[in-house]
């Protein structure tokens, strides 16, 4: 078992001024918005992210399994005192083991401990398809085995009344405890279209050296669709495209939606189009960008 103590952050908003002008508030802009906190802070409510996720009796995966809980329950954090934390690794991600309290299916009462890559690291509830019931959005890690160093996923994840609806793999957001990053996640809609959700996950690297990293998406009730995803001080583009749902209302035409830019606010701004529904998707409710 290893083991190891929070890492020293290098972080600082004078020098996050000095490389990013323009990003100089946005430290205390992410942290007002994401629940990194919640992670390591006692009596805090975490949620389960894998199905049959093991509480185990010790942080090791050789102990004895105490319970095996299902995909977007809650167990409550117990934060560990000051000092050294338990590591275990599984499928080539190293993270925390989180000693929490619960009970299993059946009601029986448990304290064990939680392998963070079984723990969501960001969640939201919501309505998201418009029948007033709420849906959960997670952030986690891809249940899917890293390859080599540089074979890095996460997971979105919309689940209602335990059952997944969608799921979107993240490449290359980073959100294991060795990238010492905090995650945030959002939902979002804009003005214009209120009608549709948006969905950000980004992380913000506090080490030595700073990283903005997001990712945005659409939801169009059955499916996550990726419109853009960059590392913001460096100008880094991974992936962009843009989301294509039909119009309102109409049988004819189509509206697209693709990302253009951070304002002020460091909200994204959207491009919004119509153009001429093809004959070979009018039957259907949606049609997307090839």
């Amino acid at each position: 078992m290893k083991w190891f103590a929070y890492p020293m952050a290098c972080l600082t908003l004078t020098s996050l001024a000095a490389q990013t002008p323009d990003y100089s508030r946005f430290y205390d802009w992410f942290h007002r918005r994401a629940q990194a906190g919640a992670l390591y802070s006692d009596q805090s409510a975490l949620l389960i992210f894998n199905e049959g996720t093991k509480v185990m009796a010790q942080p090791n995966w050789k102990s004895t399994v105490l319970a095996q809980l299902p995909m977007a329950s809650t167990v409550t954090n117990l934060a560990y005192p000051e000092g050294l934390i338990p590591q275990g690794t599984r499928k080539g991600y190293s993270d925390i083991w989180h000693k929490v309290k619960g009970n299993d299916q059946s009601g029986r009462p448990f304290t064990g401990y939680v392998w963070g890559g079984d723990i969501a690291k960001g969640w939201r509830k919501a309505d998201l398809n418009g029948d007033g019931a709420l849906e959960t959005l997670v952030l986690g890690l891809s249940p899917n085995p890293r390859t080599e160093m540089t074979d890095i996923r996460a997971e979105l994840r919309v689940i209602e009344h335990g059952k997944l609806l969608a799921r979107k793999e993240i490449k290359g957001l980073c959100l294991f405890k060795d990238c010492d990053t905090s995650p945030l996640l959002r939902i979002l809609s804009d003005p214009a279209h209120p009608e549709v959700r948006f969905f950000e996950t980004s992380t913000l690297f506090e080490g030595c050296e700073t990283g903005i990293e997001r990712a945005f998406f659409l939801w169009d009730g059955s499916e996550i669709q990726l419109i853009y995803h960059a590392e913001f001080l460096s100008k880094t583009v991974f992936q962009k495209g843009k989301a294509v749902i039909k119009a309102e209302g109409s049988e004819f035409a189509l509206r697209t939606c693709r990302f253009s830019h951070i304002n002020a606010s460091f909200e994204p701004v959207w491009i919004w189009e119509e153009q001429p529904l093809p004959v070979a998707a009018q039957g259907g409710p949606i049609a997307r960008a090839k």
